[in-house]
């Protein structure tokens, strides 16, 4: 991704991707969820989410094709 900001201040810690934040400091550079909100809505809807019970935003995991 080239277009980027330059990374301010210390990342958040990201549970769910622990290499998250080293990377985000090694590159300098940060990303906006607006930017790649296509691939975070695809994974959210992806088999593996659902069976996390992490379906797409405001879906239940049932309601999003997944068990429950």
């Amino acid at each position: 991704m080239t277009d980027t900001a330059p990374l301010s201040g210390t990342p958040t810690d990201a549970p769910w991707d622990p290499p998250l934040g080293p990377a985000l400091l090694a590159s300098g550079r940060c990303i906006e969820e607006e930017q790649v909100l296509d691939d975070l809505l695809a994974d959210l809807a992806s088999p593996a989410a659902t069976a996390r019970g992490r379906g797409p935003v405001g879906l239940s995991a049932s309601a999003a094709g997944g068990p429950g």
